[in-house]
């Protein structure tokens, strides 16, 4: 009986023993040899992956989208469904079904990409999720908005040629001369310096409020354009017409980190607020770039470590500009010469614990978590 675990065979000889003795059962509930919980007897195999605590900073965090990256698994290859239908994932009672989206699923190897949104992830205990497979005639169990419901205002994976908004705001962006390549998750953009009008844009909706986050992965190919855009909300190359930046900027002999930040009115007269890095940056290395304004401070954060902060208070400046990633709003003052992966703006100020928690598990995911046996 291939695909059936001792303890399920078990469950299936009680079941015939007791109609044998003309006992009539309920409804059974689905339980493992440890006594836990099965998702459903549609789903016949399953395997748990524990979170290492010690990877987890400053926990716990609320609905925290875990990155679960397989290379491959041969498990899935062998018995799940090549457009991957019949993936889901439960927390530790082995019942409760949590939110994901699959970014990449290749069935030939098994190799998953999936983003699964977690309640309570703590930084004193280990977390275990169950991932449940072979399931034939399942439909589709993601659930992709529910995992981005935790002040996400757009999330972009850019796998493939997709430009699509994670979130249940459809921001779809729109691409201008950006090619496909190895991303830090799965795929990314690239952005090239001598294509100077390269760009995705990603819409002209606000954040409003004084509470931000703009992050996103990067890898430098060249430093030839100083102030070149990664994420900005803005009109121009000019520093005052913008709302928010996360850029590059020359600080000496050294290519650095930059992020801008205006509040208050559209008078051109308002201050705007720059904080950057001290540490150069390198060409041919992931970063985890991120920014964040919280009313009363502005953050830049590098891998997941603080590298600058300063004061300022105030809500946004709000306005009709459009933002964009990789140059400015026009596409020809600014440009990136790199790569983009996993873009993501947010109406919620990150804390330094969350934004270390996704250095940790998109940088070394085979680190942050261990994937058990088939069961």
């Amino acid at each position: 009986m291939p695909g059936l675990g001792v303890a399920r065979i078990s469950r299936l000889a009680i079941s015939i023993v007791l109609i044998a003795l003309g006992v009539t059962q309920t409804a059974p509930v689905e339980v493992n040899a440890a006594g836990e919980s099965w998702f459903s007897s549609s789903w016949l195999l399953r395997k748990a992956i524990t979170i290492d605590a010690t990877k987890v900073s400053s926990g716990p965090h609320t609905d925290f989208p875990v990155l679960v990256n397989l290379s491959s698994d041969a498990s899935l290859a062998a018995n799940a469904q090549a457009d991957a239908d019949d993936i889901l994932f439960t927390s530790s009672g082995g019942a409760t079904q949590l939110s994901h989206e699959i970014e990449r699923y290749g069935s030939a190897t098994g190799a998953l990409v999936a983003w699964v949104k977690v309640p309570s992830l703590p930084s004193s205990t280990e977390t275990v999720l169950f991932m449940y497979y072979d399931n034939g005639s399942a439909t589709s169990q993601q659930d992709a908005t529910g995992v981005w419901s935790n002040g996400y205002e757009a999330v972009y994976h850019l796998n493939g040629n997709s430009f699509l908004d994670s979130t249940s705001n459809a921001r779809t962006a729109t691409n201008s001369g950006t090619a496909d390549a190895t991303g830090r998750t799965a795929n990314g953009r690239d952005f090239e310096f001598s294509d100077s009008t390269d760009r995705l844009s990603l819409g002209t909706w606000s954040v409003s409020g004084s509470n931000l986050t703009v992050q996103t992965w990067v890898n430098f190919e060249g430093f030839t354009q100083s102030d070149a855009r990664l994420v900005t909300k803005g009109i121009s190359g000019n520093e005052q017409d913008h709302v928010f930046m996360l850029s590059t900027n020359l600080s000496g002999a050294d290519e650095v980190l930059r992020m801008r930040i205006k509040t208050g009115t559209n008078d051109a007269a308002n201050t705007t607020t720059f904080v950057a890095t001290s540490g150069a940056l390198s060409t041919g290395t992931w970063y985890l770039s991120a920014a964040t304004y919280d009313g009363a401070n502005m953050n830049l954060y590098l891998n997941g470590t603080s590298v600058g902060s300063t004061a300022k208070t105030g809500s946004l400046r709000e306005n009709s500009w459009g933002i964009t990633a990789g140059n400015n709003l026009t596409g020809t003052n600014q440009p990136l010469d790199g790569i983009l992966d996993e873009i993501r703006i947010s109406s919620a100020a990150r804390s330094a614990g969350w934004l270390t928690t996704e250095f940790n598990n998109q940088g070394t995911p085979t680190t942050f978590y261990a994937v058990g046996q088939q069961l």
